[in-house]
């Protein structure tokens, strides 16, 4: 990501003098392509990869998005406070240097979806229409729409109506 792309970002549009409403202009002025969203403060953006926030998103204070890959949030859904939006990994290494090449994937995150606080999406995950992710989870694989996961690693404990 440039320096200034992370400058503006990171330190002028996730700041707290910003009205929710004005924070979402100042993202879209800064590559990320969101409409009638709510952003509190304190977004962190890091990667050059194309970021979606569909109408009416909640990104709630202090996340972070590793958008080395693409990154979609579709209509509705929300991220309470610390969650990490992750698009990369690296490849197991040898003993001498166990993180490898880097390794992209993507994460999509359906309609309606809420993710609790302190939750963590992987890579390659998506998260289907109406689910929840409790608080504190780790999303390592496919959530099917209507799930409540919880866990570390994130499970499917019941299905939603």
């Amino acid at each position: 990501m440039g320096s200034f792309r992370r400058f503006w970002l990171n330190t002028v549009a996730s700041n707290s003098i910003w009205t929710t409403r004005q924070r979402s202009v100042l993202y879209r002025l800064g590559g990320i392509e969101c409409r009638a969203v709510a952003m509190y403060p304190g977004l962190a953006v890091y990667g050059d990869a194309k970021v979606t926030l569909g109408r009416e998103c909640v990104i709630n204070a202090g996340c972070t998005f590793d958008a080395t890959g693409p990154i979609t949030m579709a209509p509705g859904s929300g991220l309470a406070y610390n969650c990490s939006v992750l698009t990369s990994t690296h490849e197991l290494g040898p003993s001498e240097k166990r993180y490898g090449p880097v390794v992209v994937g993507r994460v999509d995150i359906g309609r309606g979806v809420w993710v609790g606080a302190n939750v963590t999406i992987f890579p390659n995950v998506t998260i289907g229409a109406g689910s929840v992710i409790g608080a504190g989870s780790l999303v390592t694989k496919d959530v099917p729409p209507n799930s409540l996961v919880m866990g570390v690693p994130g499970k499917v404990v019941r299905t939603l109506d």
